[in-house]
Order: C-alpha cells, then sequence, then structure tokens
C-alpha cells in the first residue's frame, strides 16, 4: 500500500518491489517497542491520525536531540517520514528519511537498511536513477553482509532496472543476471517471475521483442506472480510487445486472457486500473485490424473504467482516442465533444500542458474538416505558439502541416507557403532523428554482438591453451620418464656403488608423500571448519528472516538468543579454518569478535556501558573454546538484558587467563545483582541451564559473587 499510494502522489506508474512497503512495516513496529515516548505517536500512525503522529514524532525528537541519542533521534525522524509519506508530503518523508538514514548508520543497521531503501525507492520513482542507484547499492552492501537470503537479490534487480532507466544497457543486464542467478539457486519464485518481468522490459526497450516475450512467458509459467491483478497485467505485456511487431491476432489472444482474469477480480482501485489498461489496448488492437464498431465499444468502457479511477492523464488520453476514432467515423459532433472535454481537463491538469497541445490539434483539425475555418485557425495558431518553446518535433511539424492547409483555404497564400515550409523542414528532422535512432540500435545491437563474439573468441583461446598445457605436460611426462628409464638402466648397471643413495632417495620420496598427506588433511580440515562456520552462517540468517515474521516479544526474544549462540559457534571455526596451524583458536582474538557481536546484536550503546577485557593470547582447543564461549555468550547476555535496568551507566568486565590450577574465567559486572536467593542448579533460566551444562562438561568449578554487581568465576581444571 505505501508504494502504491507514492506513486499516485508523484504520478508514475511502477510495479511494488516490496522492499520499500516491508522496510516501513518492520520499521514502525521495531519503533514501538524501542522507547515508551515513541509509543503514542507510533499508535496515532496505526490510528491513521498520520497529522497529529507526525507531530508527535517531532516533539519527541527535539527531546532526543537535546539529550544527544542518535539511535533514538533515527527512529523519531523515521516515523515523520513515514507520517508525512501519508499525508502525501514526499519531499518532507524524504528530507527525514534521508536524516534517519544518516543517523541510524553505526548505532541502528536495520534501520539504516530501511531508510536506504525508502530513498532510493522514492528517488527511482522520481526519475532520479543515479541518486537510487547509489542508495540501493549501499543497501546490497549491507544485507549482503548480514547474509539475508531475500533483499539482497531484490535490490540487486531493482539497481538492474534503474540502470535500465538510464539506458546503460551493459549494467542493467549484469545486475539482472546476478538476481536470476540467486532467485534460481533459492528457488524463490516470487523473485524469478520479478526477475523475468525486469529482463522482459529490458530486452522490450532493446527492441529485442523474441526475448522479452520468452521472459514474459517465463514469468507467466514459473507460478510465482503474487496476485491475479500481476498476472492480468503479465497478459497485458504480451499483448502489447505483440502490437510492436504488428502481430495482432497474437496481441489480441493474450489481451483477451488479461481481460478475462480482470473480470473474476474484485472490485477495488487496481481492478479498475488495470482493466482500463487491457480495454485501451484492445481497442487499439480492433481498430488496426479495421474493426470498428468492436473498437469503439473497446475505448468507451475504458473511458468508464479510467473516470471511474479518476486517472485524469488517461482519461485525458482515451477522450481524444475516442474522438480520433469518432472523427473517422464521420460522427463529428460526438468527436467534437470528447475533444472539448479533453481539452478542459487538460488545462485543469498542471502537468498536461503537451496534452493540451495534441486536444487542441486534434479539435482544430476537426473544425477544418467541419469547414469552420476560422476556429480552426485560431486554435491551430494557440498551438503553433505554445510549441516555440517546447521541443515536440512531431506535433509541430503536424501543426504546421495543417496550418498550412487552413491559410491556403482563407486564401493567405504567404503564410500557407510558410507554415508548408516549416512542416517540410520538420519532416525532414524527424525522418533524420529517426534514421540516427535506428543507426543508434542498430550499432549496439553490433556492439553487444562483436562483444559476444570476443566472449567466444576468448573462451576458444582460452580452450587452445588449456590443450596445450596439457600436451605440454604430456611431452614433459614422457621426457621424465625417458629420463628415468636410462637412469634405472644406469642405476641397475652401476647397483652396489648407488645402493646407498637410491636407499635416501627412497626414504625422501616417502617422507614428501608423508608431507603431501599432512598438507592435504590441513587443507581438509580447513575446508571442514570453512563449510561449518558456513552453514552456521545460514542457519543464523534463516533465524534472522523468521525474526521479521514474529510478532510475540518473547518468541522474538528467544529467536535472537538462538542467533547469538549459533554466532558464537561460527566465529570458533572462522577462526581455525583462518589459522594456519590449526592448532587450535586464538582466546583473545575469539572473545574480542565475540563481545563485539553481541554488542551489536544488542544495540548497546558505548558511552553508557563500558566492556573490558583482559584475555590472554592463549591457544585453546575446540572442546575447551565452544563451551567456553557459549558460557560467556550466555553471561554478557544477561547482563546486557537485566544487570542495568534503572541505571544509565555500568561496565562489564571479561577476565582469562592460566594459572597453575587451571584455566580461570571471570566475568563481572557493576549492575543491581542476582537476587539473594538465586541457585544455579534450581533456575529456570534456559541460559543459567546451559550454563550449568557446560560447566559439568568442561568438569569445572563455578562460583558467584554478589559484593558489588554480580561476578561468576570459572576454573577449568583441564585444558
Amino acid at each position: 500500500m505505501i508504494l502504491r499510494f507514492i506513486c499516485m502522489v508523484v504520478g508514475l506508474t511502477l510495479v511494488s518491489t516490496g522492499l520499500f512497503a516491508a522496510g516501513i512495516e518492520e520499521s514502525i513496529h521495531k519503533i514501538r517497542e524501542k522507547h515508551e515516548q515513541l509509543k503514542r505517536p507510533v499508535d496515532l500512525f496505526l490510528d491513521k491520525e498520520y497529522s497529529r503522529a507526525a507531530d508527535g514524532f517531532k516533539a519527541v525528537l527535539q527531546g532526543f536531540e537535546l539529550e544527544g541519542n542518535q539511535g533514538m533521534q533515527a527512529m523519531a525522524s523515521a516515523g515523520v517520514g513515514h507520517s508525512m509519506l501519508h499525508l502525501g508530503k514526499v519531499d518532507s518523508a524524504l528530507f527525514y528519511y534521508e536524516k534517519a538514514y544518516i543517523l541510524a548508520k553505526g548505532v541502528e543497521p536495520d534501520l539504516a537498511g530501511n531508510m536506504a531503501t525508502a530513498v532510493g525507492e522514492i528517488h527511482g520513482l522520481r526519475g532520479n536513477y543515479e541518486v537510487a542507484i547509489e542508495y540501493y547499492k549501499e543497501y546490497s552492501d549491507y544485507v549482503f553482509e548480514i547474509g539475508d537470503p531475500y533483499f539482497y537479490p531484490s535490490s540487486l534487480r531493482l539497481i538492474g532496472q534503474y540502470f535500465d532507466q538510464l539506458e546503460e544497457a551493459d549494467s542493467a543486464r549484469v545486475y539482472l543476471d546476478k538476481a536470476l542467478a540467486l532467485y534460481e539457486l533459492s528457488g524463490d519464485k516470487r523473485g524469478l517471475s520479478n526477475t523475468y518481468s525486469s529482463l522482459a522490459l529490458h530486452h522490450e526497450r532493446l527492441a529485442e521483442y523474441d526475448k522479452a516475450v520468452a521472459y514474459y512467458l517465463s514469468q507467466l509459467e514459473t507460478g510465482g506472480i503474487e496476485n491475479e491483478a500481476n498476472r492480468a497485467i503479465g497478459h497485458l505485456n504480451l499483448a502489447n510487445v505483440f502490437t510492436k511487431i504488428n502481430d495482432w491476432e497474437k496481441a489480441e489472444v493474450y489481451a483477451v486472457k488479461a481481460l478475462a482474469i480482470c473480470n473474476q477480480l474484485d472490485e477495488n482501485y487496481y481492478k479498475g486500473t488495470t482493466t482500463a489498461h487491457v480495454l485501451n489496448t484492445l481497442a487499439r488492437i480492433a481498430e488496426k485490424r479495421g474493426q470498428d464498431q468492436k473498437a469503439l465499444k473497446y475505448y468507451q468502457k475504458a473511458l468508464a473504467q479510467y473516470q471511474k479511477t479518476k486517472r485524469t492523464p488517461k482519461v485525458i488520453t482515451t477522450l481524444r482516442n475516442l474522438g480520433n476514432h469518432y472523427e473517422k467515423l464521420v460522427q463529428f459532433e460526438k468527436a467534437d465533444s470528447c475533444y472539448l472535454t479533453a481539452v478542459k481537463l487538460a488545462k485543469n491538469n498542471q502537468d498536461s500542458k503537451s496534452e493540451v497541445n495534441k486536444c487542441l490539434l486534434a479539435l482544430g483539425v476537426l473544425r477544418f474538416k467541419q469547414g469552420r475555418l476560422k476556429e480552426s485557425l485560431s486554435l491551430l495558431e494557440e498551438v503553433a505558439t505554445e510549441l516555440k518553446e517546447l521541443n515536440e518535433p512531431v506535433l509541430a511539424q503536424r501543426t504546421y502541416f495543417w496550418l498550412s492547409r487552413c491559410y491556403e483555404e482563407t486564401g493567405r497564400v504567404r503564410e500557407a507557403l510558410g507554415s508548408l515550409r516549416k512542416s517540410g523542414e520538420l519532416k525532414d528532422s524527424i525522418y533524420l532523428i529517426e534514421q540516427q535512432r535506428v543507426i543508434h540500435e542498430k550499432e549496439a545491437k553490433y556492439e553487444r554482438a562483436n562483444k559476444e563474439k570476443e566472449i567466444e573468441r576468448l573462451h576458444f583461446q582460452n580452450e587452445l591453451h588449456q590443450t596445450a598445457i596439457i600436451q605440454s605436460n604430456r611431452q614433459r611426462f614422457f621426457l621424465v620418464m625417458s629420463v628415468l628409464l636410462i637412469g634405472g638402466i644406469a642405476v641397475s648397471s652401476l647397483f652396489l656403488y648407488r645402493n646407498k643413495r637410491k636407499s635416501n632417495r627412497q626414504l625422501a620420496e616417502k617422507n614428501q608423500i608423508i608431507s603431501q598427506a599432512l598438507s592435504e588433511k590441513e587443507t581438509l580440515l580447513k575446508e571442514i571448519h570453512h563449510r561449518v562456520k558456513n552453514n552456521l552462517q545460514v542457519i543464523s540468517s534463516l533465524l534472522n528472516l523468521q525474526s521479521k515474521y514474529v510478532k510475540d516479544p518473547a518468541a522474538l526474544n528467544a529467536l535472537q538468543e538462538g542467533r547469538n549462540r549459533v554466532k558464537s559457534m561460527a566465529l570458533i571455526h572462522q577462526n581455525l579454518y583462518q589459522d594456519a596451524g590449526l592448532v587450535g583458536v586464538n582466546a583473545q582474538e575469539y572473545i574480542e569478535k565475540l563481545t563485539e557481536s553481541l554488542i551489536q546484536s544488542y544495540q548497546i550503546d558505548n558511552d553508557q556501558i563500558i566492556l573490558e577485557r583482559e584475555v590472554e593470547p592463549l591457544k585453546l582447543d575446540v572442546d575447551t573454546i565452544i563451551p567456553l564461549g557459549l558460557i560467556i555468550n550466555e553471561l554478557i547476555s544477561n547482563a546486557f538484558k537485566y544487570a542495568f535496568a534503572g541505571k544509565k551507566k555500568g561496565k562489564i568486565r571479561v577476565q582469562l587467563k592460566s594459572l597453575d590450577n587451571g584455566l580461570s574465567l571471570k566475568v563481572a559486572d557493576d549492575g543491581i545483582g542476582l537476587p539473594v536467593k538465586f541457585n544455579l542448579g534450581q533456575s529456570n533460566s534456559l541460559g543459567y541451564r546451559l550454563i550449568e551444562a557446560f560447566v559439568k562438561k568442561l568438569k569445572a568449578s563455578i562460583e558467584f559473587n554478589r559484593s558489588a554487581g554480580t561476578s561468576v568465576s570459572i576454573i577449568v581444571p583441564e585444558y
């Protein structure tokens, strides 16, 4: 709904990407959860009292600015932007979204991603494609880093679409192909459907209509079209492609299918507009096939649908088309009525200056055909005056042609000749522009063909090079074998003399085999750790994706805790495959990464909670570091969540060192402390039950101290 609203405000038509709308919904609910002061304006927003919600968010924003709370400023700014967007104030929404994006970077990464999407979407809708691309590139980098399985290919597809709008076909194709490959890999039917549509439009712009048809058909066959209205649009797209190649029969087949789908839809704004588009296409097809009465009925129905949905620009265009058709049927009075209504609507629409001139020209030509030369001349001269400031050569050429006819009929020969000369010059100019366009298209096709040939040539050269290498290796192999054979004969003849040297050589070969086997084993172990880390990262991303659809706070909290535990294990395997010797995990580096990950996960302000680390650079094996890492994860998570309730500032200290009696781990905070009756063995908390299980696994001892906050000491005797 959010994207569709923007399309109405800006006056553009764009298929909803899902990124922007999903981001706003996720953002508004997160804003509500973050701070008590934000709940009131969020509730007003959800009750659709957008003006009061905007005022509420602004008031809260001023308060957070005084406090210097950057994260909360970002969320309040986002709230103002959402409210302004619903009020139709797109410029104000864009201002607050950009402000929220700048504030959120580094402190609220999820919100920063959503705001980058919102800003990019609005710029894209307004035709600022370069700016939109920059924002979406930054957003795609963000979702790639967090391993998001859905939004990353979606952002690539949008970047490709915007490059297509800029007529940078090569760049567009690179991004669209990447998106397609990722969607094929994931099996996301909806994503595949949208990407097929984008690729079809890409080839349609390049006049490669056979490829466009193939992709549109693939879109319909994927089963990923999210609703029947979009399926109708898919058939309509095919119909429009066939009209461009003058295959009116196939065009009608797909347009009729689109209309049948539209007739089954529930009554709403989108059914009305989609049905009107289909009827308009059917009218043009019938007109081209000489079915005048059929075309007339379709135009009338299309006009009624556009009027019903209040699509004024489309109403104006359809009135003009209907007037042209009445004129063709020599029903001048009806044509006159259509043109006059279209002129009135176009003059009231500030963005329809070009359409005003088209309607006035059509009315002027009709007046000429009716013999009302004075009125015709007045209308045509008005259009000619307006066109001096506009770059519309086709419209100007027709205007001067009919002016010459009108001047000729009224006896103004000199003006007739002058207008005819201007018409001829413009016609030549239009022809030249068209020829240049055709040449440009042919050059572009030629360049693309050359690029493809060059790629094939390089591929062929690479194959030849590989073949040459193989042949060279074979020759070297036979040469070496020959030398070895000769050496063997020599060795056998001097067996007694070379016996000792031969034994030494055999020993060296065995050592080399052992060394190679050890190297292969090390490589295999690194690959295993790498794959385990990747699998854990996938699990983390899936938990993150699942959390976006969960509304219950307790369930969300459980998912986040599970994700943190998975991350702690993934970091261990990451350190292992990055370590040159595979002898263990560097505890100092691992704990630093683990704590930084937890700070980001819980969005901790470093100015409020200080986390100190005193960790010796010990090398610990997997059996020790995994339970230790999970214990540290649980203790720090509990401290972040509960230790500083009601306190503005606090400190957490993590200490790990080697002692004579074993390995010592200590995690302490200066928070409110544990309850007096707390007992680890009787706790129902999953976190403390995990700590107890891991302490037993390590055969360690654990001690709690409540004297100044909470201090947990663990001694691992054997490690």
